[in-house]
């Protein structure tokens, strides 16, 4: 995806344009249902990804102050962010990436965001549970491992 910075247009006759591409920047290299479902994963476990991902998401960069703000607001406005112990708390987004989640259960998500019951604890526990049972889920852990230690190199 590309985006335009509108405040560099004002007076000049070059345009700037920002990219943003979900394989060199979040790991998400291919669309098969197995990489967008890991790549959930990662963002469900992973808060500084997930408000780095949002943010990417409607052409804001996190680094720009003012940006930073403007993706803050952009989200509280749609009731998917909230500013929580001077933190962002915008694990209400992972209640929309669910597949097949009906009105009852989207309003259970909701509610329990951000708790101990929330998405992001859920996802942590089946992961540590499955991956202390099973040899293979060990691939699992160690991949979304180096993803999460990958985002905080680049």
């Amino acid at each position: 995806m590309e985006f335009l910075d509108l405040r560099s247009t004002y007076g000049n006759s070059e345009f700037k344009y920002r990219s943003f591409n979900l394989g060199k920047e979040f790991g998400l290299r291919s669309l098969t249902a197995n990489a967008i479902s890991k790549f959930g994963t990662l963002l469900a476990v992973s808060p500084k990804l997930r408000h780095h991902y949002l943010a990417k998401k409607v052409g804001l960069d996190l680094n720009i102050p003012i940006e930073n703000k403007q993706a803050y607001k952009i989200y509280k406005k749609a009731k998917l962010m909230k500013k929580k112990g001077g933190k962002y708390d915008d694990e209400k987004y992972l209640c929309f990436m669910q597949k097949s989640i009906g009105i009852k259960e989207m309003k259970t998500c909701l509610k329990n965001a951000s708790t101990d019951k929330g998405i992001a604890s859920d996802t942590i526990r089946r992961l540590r549970s499955t991956s202390a049972g099973a040899h293979t889920n060990t691939s699992i852990s160690a991949l979304l491992y180096f993803l999460v230690a990958a985002f905080y190199v680049f």
